[in-house]
């Protein structure tokens, strides 16, 4: 985790790298990919800031579409 609270999950899906983030899943809680950094970004606000749809497709086939409707601190 730095400064901004980001932990690993944030950092792949910046880079669009569904390969750690399935690396991920097999070994860490789910939690993890639910974990918002200091200004309420969640791993899929992060992914489509940086047009990483791939991160997008993973997250909504392993059920975490939810993420997808949070609000972070813009709204």
């Amino acid at each position: 985790v730095n400064s901004r609270e980001w932990n690993i999950t944030h950092f792949a899906a910046s880079f669009g790298n569904v390969n750690i983030l399935t690396k991920i899943l097999e070994f860490a809680d789910i939690e993890a990919f639910k974990k918002a950094d200091i200004k309420g970004k969640n791993i899929s606000h992060i992914a489509a800031i940086n047009g990483n749809n791939n991160v997008l497709q993973f997250l909504d086939k392993i059920g975490l579409e939810m993420l997808f409707n949070q609000t972070d601190e813009y709204g």
